[in-house]
């Protein structure tokens, strides 16, 4: 179903600290462990990522994917209503993994989207 919510990212400095610090209070069970990215599940049917990238830290480091059907046909629509392509329609490591790009909202927000072709 295009435009649910389905993956958050988490810019973090310390991957070992941040699984303690997010695990401990909200509970969240590690899928895929890992030292540089490790992806979690949150309970609600929306999971994410740990992204170890400490340069990202404290700039707005939360990123929130969409899920679309069609990535390079929304980049064209984010673009004609005032977006910014940022990256475009790019494989995530391995290809069941799905699509990834990134845009910014016309008010600055740097956002993700994801399909699975």
């Amino acid at each position: 179903m295009t435009g649910k919510i389905c993956h958050v990212e988490i810019a973090v400095a310390d991957m070992s600290a941040a699984q303690a610090f997010y695990g401990d209070l909200f509970g969240w069970t590690w899928i895929v462990p890992g030292d540089e990215y490790t992806v979690f599940a949150a309970g609600n049917g929306v999971g994410g990522g740990l992204c170890l990238a400490k340069d990202r830290c404290g700039e707005g480091p939360v990123v929130l994917y969409i899920t679309v059907d069609d990535i390079p046909a929304m980049l064209d629509r984010i673009e004609r209503a005032g977006g910014k392509t940022l990256q475009p329609k790019t494989a995530i490591g391995k290809k069941e993994w799905g699509f990834m790009a990134f845009f910014l909202d016309p008010f600055g927000n740097r956002m993700g989207l994801w399909a699975a072709k």
